[in-house]
């Protein structure tokens, strides 16, 4: 049985894009084969030749004629027949066929990639399948992710917070040393490599960025796309006179930057969700 799903042609991924649905965490075929910059069509010829081989690796409603070659060496489905709606201009659009993915889907099919990125981007990959994954988890359990603490000690968040607004100011007043000294003093995670990136590396800008053009509110209201972010942290580099690390590079520093960072001030966290486009709930732009 086939599925349907909205995508847009252009809208090229300058992260790994994964979504959620019925409790699973699922990657399109489209959208593997964007971030790998392949052709679609070979993305799906891939995945049928996986399929010729082992059927189970198909949904059993969307098996067809491989019905009659099952064998019962995979007990969980990874692939799934879907319809994807691709717009061609002018406003009208076409339905694809394309694969949902589970992550073990995608483990198989990112073993038939090669050349020199594949297995960054394989990596890279399977970090945004762990991270929908917990999500899901901490949605389960009750957990809002964005007020989810940086680690699982469960020390005071209150002292926490302060020794943040301590180093934050530090570092802008005496620079990277001050800020790695409060940092040693403080009570908070002694870590390796620096605390407090350089400006000029990918998290540095973005953190630069995020405390001087944005407001991190933890509002599920507030959304931004991650295609203006990026816009936006690539115009505050200029600014800057940083060079821009590039957009791929920048959006990856991103997805992990919002897992760990916190507002000196209010302590609140901004995440990433996939809508229309992808982007990040609980940010906005001053």
């Amino acid at each position: 049985m086939m599925t349907n799903s909205v995508e847009t042609e252009m809208n090229v991924p300058l992260a790994p894009v994964v979504y959620a649905k019925g409790g699973e965490v699922y990657a399109t075929s489209r959208d593997v084969a964007a971030y790998f910059e392949k052709q679609h069509k070979h993305v799906l010829d891939s995945i049928a030749a996986l399929i010729s081989q082992e059927p189970n690796l198909l949904r059993a409603e969307d098996q067809g004629d491989h019905g009659s070659k099952i064998r019962p060496m995979i007990t969980t489905a990874c692939f799934e027949e879907i319809l994807i709606e691709v717009a061609i201009g002018r406003g009208a659009t076409r339905m694809d066929r394309a694969y949902a993915m589970t992550r073990k889907g995608f483990t198989v099919l990112a073993m038939r990639f090669t050349g020199p990125r594949a297995l960054r981007f394989q990596l890279q990959y399977i970090d945004a399948f762990e991270m929908m994954e917990a999500e899901l988890r901490n949605a389960a359990a009750g957990i809002d992710p964005s007020r989810q603490e940086i680690d699982d000690d469960k020390a005071d968040w209150t002292e926490r917070r302060e020794w943040m607004k301590l180093i934050s100011l530090g570092y802008r007043t005496g620079g990277k040393a001050l800020a790695q000294r409060i940092w040693k003093e403080s009570s908070l995670p002694q870590i390796d490599p620096e605390p407090v990136p350089d400006e000029t590396s990918p998290a540095g800008l973005l953190i630069g960025f995020i405390q001087e053009k944005c407001k991190v509110t933890g509002d599920p209201t507030a959304f931004l796309k991650a295609r203006v972010l990026l816009t936006s942290a690539r115009s505050y580099a200029q600014e800057k006179g940083v060079v821009w690390p590039g957009d791929r590079r920048m959006s990856l520093a991103l997805r992990h930057l919002c897992a760990v960072y916190a507002d000196p001030d209010s302590g609140a966290k901004f995440w990433p969700v996939k809508r229309s486009d992808s982007g990040y709930c609980g940010i906005r732009m001053n």
